[in-house]
């Protein structure tokens, strides 16, 4: 009888616990990372399981780090946007070759099945990926952010931040 019991209490106490494990485990993500660059302006916004937000603005110079506190509401509804969207279906680059001046995303998403970046320059991607894209960048700029001074990594940034510009030729007379 006593082993009976403690049995019982033993899978309870399992239960119980795992339950307060899975309680995060309906987040569409781990790390999430969006990269904007374009003529005006090339930021990076990162997301966690924490409620602070990164944001580094590289352009216009010079480059300013800031924070901010993403709410629930706001949170639940990049959960869901994100499960909607599924990014994990899409292809891992978009390019529209022929274009000199248009817009870079890049998208960056980790969770616990899935670890997927997205390049997209131009016009070529499926359609809802430009709404998503969208609704980011409103976000970004729309958030209440709180300068830092510390370096914050946003990952592998190729194609959003443009090479750097060579040192002109010396020419001899």
């Amino acid at each position: 009888m006593i082993k009976l019991l403690l049995l019982l209490s033993l899978s309870l106490c399992l239960c119980s616990c795992k339950n307060k494990n899975t309680k995060q485990g309906n987040e569409a993500f781990v790390k999430f990372v969006f990269s904007q660059s374009g003529e005006d302006e090339n930021y990076s916004i990162k997301l966690t399981k924490s409620d602070t937000i990164f944001l580094e603005e590289r352009f216009p110079k010079p480059v300013k780090r800031y924070y901010a506190i993403l709410t629930d509401a706001v949170r639940k509804k990049l959960n869901l946007m994100l499960d909607t969207l599924n990014l994990g279906r899409f292809d891992t680059m978009y390019i529209q070759e022929s274009l000199a001046d248009g817009v870079f995303y890049k998208f960056y998403l980790q969770n616990d099945t899935l670890v997927k970046a997205i390049s997209i320059y131009g016009y070529k991607a499926p359609e809802v990926i430009y709404p998503f894209a969208e609704w980011l960048d409103s976000f970004a700029k729309t958030v209440t952010k709180y300068p830092i001074n510390r370096k914050v990594s946003f990952g592998d940034l190729t194609g959003v931040n443009p090479p750097s510009v060579p040192p002109p030729t010396k020419t001899s007379d």
